[in-house]
């Protein structure tokens, strides 16, 4: 799943957990899942950071 996918599921998680209709075995999965999510976004972007400070480090080495 990539980034805009996983924003998208947890847009959808996010709706169903302020559903009053979601049962709490359902909120707990939903919550387990939405986690799990988040950690992945946020171990990308740190990555995509990183990734880009270097580029910045060389771009400013070369001049």
């Amino acid at each position: 799943m990539n980034f805009e996918e996983s924003l998208k599921r947890l847009r959808e998680i996010c709706d169903k957990l302020k559903d009053e209709k979601t049962s709490l075995e359902e909120t707990m999965e939903l919550y387990k899942e939405g986690m799990a999510l988040s950690n992945e976004c946020t171990k990308l972007l740190e990555s995509i950071k990183t990734e880009l400070d270097v580029t910045y480090e060389q771009a400013g080495s070369n001049e």
